[in-house]
């Protein structure tokens, strides 16, 4: 009774602060969908049980009320009767075998450090391609599949920073991107302005010739990327004109596409890393095509692992030195990608545990 009225109050507290959140969570249950590993001219083919209303997570009020405190995730493995094995076998460091696939195909999420890792790992495999098109777009049955995930607030800082710095953009005028300093100071101002565009209520009919300024835009990328089908990385980059996987038409607004399904895509790639274990997940990449370990990645090795970081000519920067108002924004622009992350970096952890327990090495942390 106790656990019961805690999850009440709790359901009932979230709702009064932000209704919205309510309905993303409810949506988040509702929103079951199964991925078909099939082929459709060599590329990805869904099929949903969800209605085409519920697409873009919105339902309507007299839905928002919570039966359980579940996550979406847990929701899901108990709505589609996913077996406790199910949930450990996502631990699993499963070996490549190319007599069974031809090679890899790289979805590359921009800002991540997926330049840096194809550079270091990726280009190693015969036939790699990551020209930064979404996963539905690149999927292929006879490839695995490869990304690389960032933590949400580090991701849309680097967004920001590149379309400010980066060369092909800082020459140019844009009208109405706030460029003041070039410093710190000037940073956190701009960054904070390029925000409060991307939240304006309804901002695509608002700054119709000036949505994304020819550069990124950053509501929930990296769920987008697992989700949307994009035909260009122009189109997957600004979000214009993309299509949902619920009944491939075209809709305005894939701002917030289906945390559940972006869970299972992350579930099933062959391998996947995030930025902030840079060299472990290097590691385990090499472990699942070679069957050991690289030099330096064992914490007593003599010899150490380089990250050759590819800048794009942006300055060093560290999103937790941001103030907490600019924080709180980014996390409404990646409610999605929030739990994504977390979720895959769970996984992360798991696969490198049970790594550790493998090669009986110390990876994590050194």
């Amino acid at each position: 009774i106790i656990t019961n009225g805690v999850c009440i109050v709790a359901s009932c507290f979230v709702r009064i602060l932000n209704r919205r959140m309510c309905a993303f969570m409810v949506a988040a249950l509702k929103d079951i969908m199964h991925v078909q590993p099939g082929l459709i001219s060599g590329e990805y083919e869904y099929t949903s049980t969800i209605n085409t209303e519920d697409s873009q997570g919105l339902v309507p009020d007299d839905q928002e009320i919570l039966s359980t405190c579940e996550d979406p995730r847990d929701a899901t493995l108990r709505l589609m009767n996913q077996s406790f094995e199910y949930e450990k076998n996502l631990s699993n460091v499963e070996l490549f075998n190319f007599h069974e696939k031809k090679s890899v195909l790289f979805i590359h999420i921009p800002k991540t450090g997926g330049t840096s890792v194809k550079n270091e790992a990726i280009h190693k495999f015969d036939g790699h391609k990551g020209n930064e098109l979404s996963y539905p777009k690149m999927y292929h049955s006879n490839y695995y599949m490869l990304s690389f995930f960032r933590d949400p607030r580090a991701h849309v800082f680097s967004q920001f920073l590149h379309c400010k710095y980066n060369p092909y953009h800082s020459n140019r005028n844009y009208n109405g991107f706030q460029r003041t300093t070039k410093d710190a100071i000037g940073d956190e101002a701009d960054y904070e302005a390029w925000l409060d565009h991307f939240l304006t209520p309804n901002f695509e009919e608002v700054f119709k010739e000036n949505q994304c300024w020819d550069c990124y835009n950053p509501w929930n990328m990296q769920t987008r990327y697992m989700t949307v089908k994009c035909w260009s990385w122009k189109v997957c980059h600004e979000l214009h004109n993309m299509m949902l996987p619920t009944d491939m038409n075209y809709i305005p607004d894939a701002k917030e596409p289906s945390i559940v399904e972006a869970l299972k895509v992350v579930e099933s790639l062959g391998w996947f890393g995030i930025t902030e274990y840079y060299k472990e997940s290097l590691c385990l990449l090499f472990y699942q095509k070679r069957g050991h370990l690289m030099d330096g990645c064992s914490c007593d090795a003599t010899r150490e692992i380089h990250n050759k970081h590819q800048t794009h000519h942006i300055h060093p920067h560290d999103s937790r030195r941001l103030n907490l108002r600019i924080q709180r924004k980014v996390d409404q622009l990646t409610r999605m990608d929030r739990i994504l992350y977390d979720h895959a970096r769970d996984i992360l952890l798991a696969r490198l545990h049970r790594l550790e327990e493998i090669t009986n090495s110390s990876i994590i942390g050194c």
